[in-house]
């Protein structure tokens, strides 16, 4: 029985590491309509936030996307709550 991702109910190839299965997934309107963009922003932002070494080249190709929906989006920024 093929292993489907609990996103989009796609097949997902079980020998696949966890950034190939990633790096797979379609941008767009789950991302928008979830408003994720700004929460990725946001916690992209995180003094303390650690990418492992193998996640840093896509973590920064996403950065770069997702402030393109944001931007076109118009969507407001996530602040902390004070």
């Amino acid at each position: 029985m093929p292993r489907l991702s609990m996103r989009q109910k796609k097949h997902v190839e079980t020998r696949s590491t966890d950034l190939e299965i990633f790096m797979g997934l379609p941008l767009g309107d789950p991302w928008v309509d979830a408003k994720l963009p700004s929460l990725f922003l946001y916690l992209m932002n995180h003094e303390q936030l650690r990418i492992p070494p193998g996640w840093q080249m896509v973590m920064e190709e996403m950065h770069t996307e997702m402030k393109k929906y944001a931007t076109s989006q118009h969507m407001f920024s996530i602040r902390p709550i004070a």
